[in-house]
């Protein structure tokens, strides 16, 4: 059975024990919770995918975009790029369980992803970034100071938490006139500052520059965006995990970083168990 618009379907198969038990939707909010199961349901009325432009999601979902963006900034691999086409995303779990026009019946989605990998991991081996970003290094492991990216500890000083943002929004704002020129304007994200003050919150500068660095290189553009920034966030973690990988063997580790982040918040869960007062079985005062 299809959807009204006669692209989609009209329903879907929901696991529930997986919804409960997944540490993507433990660790979200309500509200992010609500944008998920939201961008789920579109991504079944539209046919198997939806936009990744933000803009376009908050006229389909009735969302707001700050909602959105923020959403993305720690969720964006729950999304990731559709084959062939990187102005739409799709969740792979849904697009296993269902049968979409759009997408080829006989190529299953996680064969391409394993072929999307392979193809990354071939890049990788012989050139970091390929042709997006073939002046930062040209052999894994390659980066030196003063090429976007380079990671050392301690060389973005962002001072005491509350003025960390500013203080780390200065060394991007430096990098960014770096990278693209002298005139280059890096306004402060004053349109979504809470999703810049979470990352500086959650990161170090030492990670978020560089990975801002390679973010600019990659997919920058001219220069003439005077607000970077809020751009940079809705893929923010996919560079992140880059910079350590790349300063050392050249090859990113998205996988074990998304691994280790899962157990960390497990073992998180389980110390909270542990902490609880054992429940007593005993009747209270409204049964006297």
């Amino acid at each position: 059975m299809v959807s009204k618009n006669g692209k989609g379907l009209a329903w879907f198969k929901f696991f529930v024990a997986d919804w409960l038990t997944s540490p993507d939707v433990l660790r979200m909010t309500a509200a992010e919770r609500g944008v998920f199961i939201t961008l789920l349901v579109w991504q079944v009325e539209s046919g198997g995918s939806i936009p990744k432009d933000t803009q376009m999601l908050a006229k389909l979902t009735g969302f707001e975009q700050r909602l959105l963006d923020r959403f993305f900034v720690y969720n964006w691999h729950l999304f990731p790029e559709c084959p062939g086409n990187p102005r739409r995303i799709a969740n792979d779990k849904l697009v296993s369980i269902c049968s979409f026009k759009d997408l080829p019946e006989d190529v299953p989605i996680d064969k391409i992803r394993e072929e999307e990998k392979r193809q990354e991991k071939d890049r990788l081996d012989g050139w970091i970034g390929g042709d997006a970003t073939s002046d930062i290094a040209e052999k894994p492991g390659a980066l030196t100071k003063g090429t976007p990216g380079y990671y050392e500890p301690g060389q973005y000083p962002s001072g005491k938490e509350k003025a960390r943002p500013k203080e780390i929004y200065k060394h991007v704002a430096r990098a960014w006139a770096t990278i693209k020129g002298v005139g280059a304007i890096c306004r402060y994200p004053s349109k979504y500052p809470e999703a810049w003050e979470d990352l500086c919150t959650t990161k170090d500068a030492d990670l978020i520059v560089p990975a801002f660095e390679l973010w600019a290189v990659k997919e920058g553009g001219t220069g003439t965006n005077q607000f970077p920034i809020s751009d940079f966030l809705r893929v923010a973690h996919q560079y992140t995990v880059q910079v350590i990988p790349l300063n050392s063997t050249g090859v990113k580790n998205e996988q074990a970083d998304h691994d280790a982040a899962k157990e960390a918040y497990l073992e998180s869960l389980r110390q909270l168990a542990a902490a609880k007062p054992p429940v007593v079985d005993e009747p209270g005062p409204e049964a006297l």
